[in-house]
């Protein structure tokens, strides 16, 4: 799975909000029983390698790591909020799931 910053702001280019952006993504999986195999934060955007539980979609598994990873950087980093008009998320719409059995 992949999803970017939306407006591909470099939202995650220092190292802290790299480490922030990754750890969130980690706490919304392990919430979930989301297992991540591998995941890489770059400046605009971000790939993860992950295994979902039975029963769940790539849909879902987006929508809980997106949602609940958002929530939790905008918490931790309230000035990130800022950079983004009134209602707006941190990612955009554009994502991409991949899946092998």
């Amino acid at each position: 799975m992949n999803w970017q910053a939306k407006y591909r702001y470099n939202m995650f280019a220092k190292f802290e909000y790299k480490n922030l952006a990754e750890a969130c993504v980690r706490k919304a999986a392990s919430r979930h029983g989301i297992k991540i195999r591998v995941i890489n934060v770059m400046p605009d955007h971000l790939h993860t390698l992950v295994t979902l539980p039975k029963g769940m979609t790539d849909e879902k598994a987006m929508q809980l790591l997106k949602g609940g990873s958002a929530y939790s950087f905008f918490k931790n980093h309230p000035k990130a909020r800022l950079r983004y008009p009134p209602g707006a998320s941190l990612e955009s719409r554009r994502k991409h799931c991949y899946s092998w059995l």
